[in-house]
């Protein structure tokens, strides 16, 4: 589904982005971890066609994305984590507003998409009045008004009660049965290793390891209590590609 190529970007002197290739399959989640500065931020924009790299190639379905970029936009959405929403408007205005169909052609969906993401006993409040989980849930929902094929998220559980994240897990678990690809970076590895088939950490701009979730709890002796030091081992120290 997505395939990225030696993907290297810099700002004036500094290299954000060192030579970063994988794969992710329809249907599967990508992990993405590092620390503040690893580029994380900068991989998504660039798989959403939002920035372009210095060098190297982005295929989508076998479509040079770089090259054809008008043609791959609808297929993705990107969730920032930023609220790229209008905070005087409710969320049921939110969504109008950035739909593209009627309102009556719409609604059905719309009405499905709150229930989804937990937002129907909200809809008509504005965003602005929501908690910060609430408005992550409703940016959350806006990305997928036009049912994307992949769906890249930066940090989108930030803000939200340990009830909220049990419900986002199983919500994005359903979305990758459907067969909706997700690449989703987070601070926090453990929300990861519960939803994500394979992993990606950054560090300076380079890949650390990349692999799925079995080889990196293999590499943690399958102790949950030992994910965070390994995590710290891999980017002070290794170089992993399992």
């Amino acid at each position: 589904m997505l395939k990225l190529e030696g993907i290297t970007k810099s700002y004036k002197q500094d290299l954000i982005l060192d030579g970063i290739s994988f794969n992710l399959e329809k249907g599967k989640v990508l992990g993405v971890m590092g620390p503040n500065g690893a580029g994380k931020t900068t991989l998504l924009k660039i798989i959403s066609l939002i920035l372009s790299p210095d060098a190297g190639e982005v295929h989508i379905n076998g479509i040079d994305a770089l090259r054809k970029p008008k043609l791959l936009r609808p297929l993705l959405a990107y969730v920032p984590q930023d609220m790229a929403l209008f905070e005087e408007l409710s969320v049921i205005d939110n969504l109008y507003y950035w739909s593209e169909g009627s309102f009556k052609s719409q609604e059905a969906h719309f009405m499905q998409l709150l229930d989804e993401t937990g937002l129907s006993q909200v809809r008509e409040k504005r965003v602005n009045t929501l908690s910060g989980g609430m408005k992550r849930r409703s940016n959350l929902a806006v990305a997928l008004i036009n049912k994307p094929e992949l769906l890249i998220m930066d940090e989108p559980l930030v803000g939200m009660d340990i009830a909220q994240i049990k419900s986002m897990h199983h919500f994005f678990s359903e979305l990758a049965e459907q067969g909706m690809s997700q690449i989703i970076s987070s601070h926090n590895a453990h929300h990861l290793l519960n939803i994500a088939d394979e992993l990606l950490i950054l560090n300076h701009g380079k890949v650390r390891f990349q692999g799925t979730k079995e080889a990196f709890l293999t590499l943690c002796n399958n102790d949950f209590a030992k994910v965070d030091q390994t995590i710290l081992d891999i980017i002070d120290f290794t170089e992993v590609n399992l």
